[in-house]
């Protein structure tokens, strides 16, 4: 019996329907209550929308009475480079997020919140984590960052 070869991104899904804004996706929430929700959401909705959507939707479900108000919670997801993100800008619309799936998983917001933002928004300009630039032993990068 011979095999396939398999190509190497088979596994990876590229789908172009996450960054159409004008797409409806179906996407799947998480919330802390351990309670899946789905629903169908458009790649033009903002994420503050889709939140406020998804708090009407969980209503629906058990133990939502245990869940506090929406603001409390910010939206964790795994983006294209297997890294999980936190989302603190809700102004963002579904189809700019870089997301590997449409999923979520709902947390309680902790730690500086600010901080975190910012970190999050450095990592976009610089096109990797800030705790991977920050970690670097490179003597060319620490040389660099003394002389600046």
């Amino acid at each position: 019996m011979s095999s396939l070869p398999v190509p190497v991104n088979s596994y990876v899904r590229q789908d172009s329907t996450m960054s159409d804004p004008n797409a409806s996706i179906e996407v799947d929430f998480l919330l802390p209550t351990g309670i899946l929700v789905p629903f169908h959401c458009s790649g033009s909705q903002t994420v503050a929308d889709i939140k406020e959507r998804l708090w009407y939707e969980a209503s629906k479900y058990p133990l939502f009475s245990t869940l506090r108000q929406h603001g409390w919670y910010v939206f964790m997801f795994v983006n294209r480079k297997a890294e999980q993100e936190e989302c603190f800008d809700e102004t963002l619309r579904l189809c700019d997020l870089d997301l590997y799936k449409p999923l979520f998983k709902v947390m309680e917001r902790k730690g500086n919140e600010e901080e975190k933002k910012m970190s999050t928004q450095i990592s976009w300009l610089i096109g990797r984590q800030v705790k991977e630039f920050e970690s670097s032993r490179d003597p060319e990068v620490t040389d660099f960052r003394i002389a600046m």
